[in-house]
């Protein structure tokens, strides 16, 4: 099924730029909150808001990792965080460079659909059989 490249971009940016407004707005709420209330162990999965915005942030650079091509993380599920700043200094630091692998991409793809546009080439999204996305090329007739 052949979907307009561009499109697909501008709502994959879209959902990056909502995913950090929405971090900073969830980082803004959190700082309000008094420290016995942000440390409070609450039963959950991580413990309570600090174990779980740890794990959030660890689960977002090891994604980040994984499409980099890096290792893991060092330190399983953001355990060496001790504080809200330090949580928010790793999200921060995960986002900027998030930003510039998305750049990176957003880059290659202006690059293929250039081409595209010289060569007569036409650019496809395509289904792999695992069902995941992926440029694909096809010869224009």
């Amino acid at each position: 099924m052949r979907l307009d490249v561009l499109s697909r971009l501008n709502e994959f940016l879209e959902l990056f730029d909502y995913n950090a407004w929405a971090n900073g707005t969830i980082f803004d709420a959190v700082a309000r909150l008094p420290e016995e209330q942000y440390f409070r162990d609450l039963k959950s999965s991580y413990g309570g808001i600090h174990g779980t915005l740890c794990h959030i942030a660890w689960a977002e650079q090891l994604w980040l990792h994984r499409w980099q091509g890096k290792p893991n993380p060092a330190v399983p599920q953001g355990t060496d965080l001790k504080s809200l700043a330090d949580v928010r200094k790793r999200w921060e630091t995960v986002e900027a460079e998030r930003g510039a692998f998305v750049a990176g991409l957003t880059d290659a793809v202006a690059s293929v659909l250039g081409e595209q546009a010289r060569s007569g080439t036409s650019v496809e999204l395509v289904a792999t059989p695992e069902g995941r996305s992926g440029l694909g090329g096809t010869i224009a007739g």
